[in-house]
């Protein structure tokens, strides 16, 4: 037996759609995404981020034959506005800055899972085994407190990204990864190394490990919470 929850998608659940519209040239199916824009922006309030594209559509007389190779600049050279009304499929879709947030959040710190399973469980091991003095047993291990550490910089990362950095973008997300991961790097390999006795191998594994997360949760926030372009 399945059980389901439907049969239609509750509205938390829905991150984008489409309408088609009929509209006179580009500008009014442009004016008319923007008022769909606005309409969310008035109701869910100014924080509310979303994106949408706009393409016109062909109807089936203006499609070249198969046989016949037509680009699709050809196509909008011969028919530019087409002279009449026309279709434009406009795709409304997006997702308020706090899902982005927490999407974004989620993303890096299942990255950051991953890089110290692969840095940790198998690259460093043989380091960590030739000095089992230095290191406290696995079962003596805080896991709360590990988890409570890594949330905490987390979102020190996300919100440093969403507060303080403008425009916003993956260039700018891999900017700032770069430099907090430099800083998490340097301070975790070698700020160690100066207070334990540690192998220098050791330091040098925590301080591209550190670099690297930062790196991947730059290019994480980059990608997802990115400045909106006006149209």
């Amino acid at each position: 037996m399945l059980v389901t929850d439907g049969p239609f998608a509750e509205t938390k659940e829905i991150v984008g759609g489409f309408a088609i519209v009929d509209a006179s040239s580009k500008e009014e199916a442009i004016a008319i995404a923007k008022g769909f824009w606005q309409l969310h922006v008035d109701v869910l309030g100014p924080s509310y981020e979303g994106g949408g594209e706009i393409r016109q559509m062909f109807h089936q007389e203006e499609c070249a034959p198969q046989h016949k190779q037509v680009s699709m600049q050809q196509q909008l050279a011969s028919s530019p506005e087409r002279g009449r009304q026309g279709d434009w499929l406009v795709y409304l879709g997006g997702i308020s800055t706090a899902k982005r947030l927490v999407l974004s959040s989620l993303a890096i710190f299942v990255a950051w899972t991953l890089l110290d399973l692969l840095l940790h469980r198998f690259l460093l091991a043989p380091i960590y085994e030739v000095s089992p003095d230095l290191w406290r047993p696995v079962h003596e291990m805080n896991v709360a407190l590990i988890y409570a550490v890594t949330f905490v910089l987390l979102g020190v990362f996300v919100g440093i990204y969403k507060l303080l950095v403008r425009p916003k973008s993956l260039r700018a997300g891999l900017w700032v990864g770069a430099f907090i991961g430099l800083a998490l790097g340097v301070s975790s390999g070698f700020g160690t190394f100066l207070h334990m006795p540690i192998p220098l191998a050791l330091a040098w594994g925590w301080f591209i490990g550190g670099w690297l997360k930062g790196l991947a949760a730059g290019a994480i926030v980059g990608a997802v919470i990115v400045d909106q372009q006006p149209n």
